[in-house]
């Protein structure tokens, strides 16, 4: 038996319920229940897609690989070193670089940056940032890069008079 519970205001309610009838083993000894392994997850697969398409959405294993506790970093991804990067970017030069080496362009940020930003946060709020390395705020500052607008707000002008 296979059944899929939700919780409606509240109280647990039932969705579908789904019977996996046992079959004959391979190995042919029918007093033996069996239950195969590929039809009970193809069984499996249809509720979940059916009821719950939000969990198939997901990436495998999402949460469990990181090492780090997720508390607070989202925060610290997602708001406060993009809002930390828009303000300092304007007072930090970048190395320049060459592209695919067809025109130097300049870069997104320089090592200094990243340092800063990192003592910033590891001084501000220890309790959340102790774990945090410069690697990591490279990562956020690259994510955030990825989908920031070109023409944004940087340095003092994040507040207007």
């Amino acid at each position: 038996m296979l059944d899929a519970w939700a919780r409606r205001n509240g109280m647990p309610q039932m969705l579908e319920q789904v019977v996996v009838a046992p079959g004959v083993p391979p190995w042919g000894d029918e007093r033996v229940l069996y239950y195969d392994p590929i039809l009970t997850d193809a069984r499996t697969v249809e509720v979940v897609r059916r009821h719950f398409p939000e969990v198939m959405g997901q990436r495998i294993g999402q949460g469990w690989r990181s090492e780090r506790a997720p508390e607070g970093w989202p925060m610290l991804t997602q708001k406060v070193i993009p809002a930390l990067y828009d303000y300092l970017r304007p007072f930090y030069a970048a190395r320049s670089y060459r592209k695919e080496h067809l025109v130097p362009t300049s870069g997104d940020y320089s090592t200094q940056l990243l340092q800063d930003i990192t003592g910033i946060l590891r001084l501000e709020i220890p309790h959340i940032a102790v774990l945090l390395t410069v690697e990591r705020v490279q990562a956020a500052v690259q994510r955030y890069l990825e989908k920031a607008l070109p023409n944004r707000r940087m340095g003092v002008n994040l507040f207007p008079p």
